[in-house]
């Protein structure tokens, strides 16, 4: 992960699962917790900011 022109940009993902996958919402609420956690040391940061966030720019995510 990395930030570019101030929004964070997601270079490498290990492992992917289809949007129609039952858990796919579940892996995606783990893992923004888990970078949620990690982050939170170096600045303030919400895990339902960013599932906002993430729900709200839907139509960007390739």
């Amino acid at each position: 992960m990395l930030v570019w022109d101030e929004e964070p940009v997601i270079i490498d993902v290990g492992q992917t699962v289809r949007r129609s996958n039952p858990m796919a919402f579940s892996f995606l609420e783990r893992d923004v917790e888990n970078l949620v956690h990690f982050f939170k040391k170096f600045f303030p940061v919400e895990k339902d900011y960013v599932m906002k966030k993430l729900q709200e720019d839907e139509h960007e995510v390739c």
